[in-house]
């Protein structure tokens, strides 16, 4: 009920963060602990992360597994999402096209 919620608010105006805010969540409350438990309880060493979200990037090498290569999970952006998506970029540093040249290297 509160992502519907959130999107009534995004209806109203809103952004995704400004939403989530308004509706006393964090701007984005995932936790990325289990999965990254997962993925040592498998002993998974290193892999190729298919993501835009620094905070995926910060959980997985926080936990000590190397990411070998980020795949960017980009697509095409229609008028729909286009705010979605500079929201995301702007407010919560999802990496884009245009954000590529700031990110760090994953392979140092």
């Amino acid at each position: 009920m509160e992502k519907l919620r959130a999107y009534e608010l995004q209806e109203a105006g809103f952004d995704t963060i400004e939403a989530n805010l308004h509706l006393g969540h964090g701007a984005d409350i995932r936790d990325y602990c289990l999965p990254v438990d997962i993925l040592r309880f498998l002993k998974v060493s290193s892999l190729r992360l298919m993501t835009n979200n620094p905070e995926k990037i910060k959980a997985i090498t926080a936990s000590g597994i190397h990411i070998a290569e980020r795949i960017s999970a980009e697509v095409s952006v229609g008028p729909h999402a286009a705010r979605y998506v500079a929201t995301k970029r702007d407010k919560t540093g999802h990496i884009t096209d245009t954000t590529e040249g700031m990110t760090l290297s994953l392979h140092s």
